[in-house]
């Protein structure tokens, strides 16, 4: 949109008749008021968008340094074999780091442990 000169007069004088002369300036201080109110909204939202976008990007980044100090096995993902994890866990089993076979092998010896502790 590309207002000239005389557009800009013609809003201006439609706005001094609108709201005459003496609550111009009032109606001017609420409108710089609004347009301040909406810059410091429009800045804390970028604020955030760039705050989430770069823990975002940090994530991204930060994943194949951890895939290069990892051996070539296999871990388990976040959110995939939840409930074995869960039971790992239970039985004061760390699962991170390890296969999926790993943890089971462990879980079956901590059970057999727990078994034969619990038949003497």
């Amino acid at each position: 949109m590309d207002l000239g000169f005389s557009e800009i007069i013609f809003i201006l004088i439609v706005i001094l008749f609108m709201f005459g002369p003496e609550k111009l300036p009032e109606a001017a201080r609420k409108l710089g008021r609004y347009y301040r109110q909406l810059n410091e909204y429009k800045k804390i939202l970028d604020e955030e968008v760039k705050k989430g976008f770069m823990e975002d990007t940090d994530e991204i980044f930060k994943l194949p340094e951890a895939e290069k100090k990892s051996s070539s096995r296999k871990k388990v993902k976040p959110g995939v074999d939840q409930e074995l994890r869960s039971l790992a866990s239970s039985l004061d089993i760390d699962p991170e780091g390890k296969t999926k076979e790993e943890l089971l092998d462990e879980i079956r010896n901590k059970v057999k442990e727990e078994d034969s502790d619990s038949g003497r």
